[in-house]
């Protein structure tokens, strides 16, 4: 059990640090890019990150697979799922004739809608605890909203399209960092029992 979480905080800690980079990214150029480059510039520069935040992230979840037992077979379908999603969009976005950040919202809405349905599934299983359920449920229902609105965010020129995407990054940044430094309290009962 702990090993798996290892796992599971291993691709979080992974995933945050990646959010974390194209945050800093997106932070810079709005401050360092002209008006008329602003466009080009942080078109080409958003795809190229978030086309290799995908594949990486992609080769990461297939890898971390082979990790898993073949006892964990829902663990190992849902991050094989996650991989060729997260591959595919690194794919598309690198051979897409286009290079514009509308398309980058909607290759990024699949990944919100997963995220929102798995802090759902989560917040489902946590019935000894209210808070955390109550927070996953709350952030999984943000989740799919953002998904919808990346989704709608293609109709946005793109300097709202970047607006978005940051926003969507840092809403997701958090949700994740406080889920990577989540620390399983032992209660007493447990405790007593041993």
């Amino acid at each position: 059990m702990r090993y798996e979480l290892g796992l599971h905080r291993f691709v979080l800690g992974m995933l945050v640090t990646l959010l974390a980079l194209f945050i800093a990214v997106l932070l810079y150029l709005d401050s360092h890019v002209g008006a008329e480059h602003f466009e080009v510039v942080l078109s080409l520069i958003v795809l190229i990150v978030v086309s290799t935040t995908f594949g990486f992230m992609g080769m990461v979840e297939s890898i971390t697979v082979f990790y898993f037992g073949l006892r964990h077979s829902r663990e190992i379908i849902v991050y094989l799922i996650l991989g060729v999603i997260s591959i595919a969009s690194a794919l598309h976005l690198a051979i897409a004739p286009d290079e514009s950040l509308q398309r980058v919202a909607l290759v990024a809405a699949p990944q919100a809608f997963l995220f929102g349905l798995a802090e759902l599934r989560i917040a489902r299983h946590l019935e000894r605890h209210p808070r955390q359920r109550r927070a996953l449920a709350v952030c999984g229902m943000l989740e799919l909203v953002l998904g919808v609105a990346l989704v709608w965010g293609a109709t946005l020129p793109s300097a709202r399209v970047a607006e978005l995407l940051g926003a969507a990054a840092c809403m997701t940044f958090m949700q994740l960092l406080s889920i990577f430094f989540y620390r399983e309290v032992p209660n007493t009962v447990n405790l007593r029992a041993r």
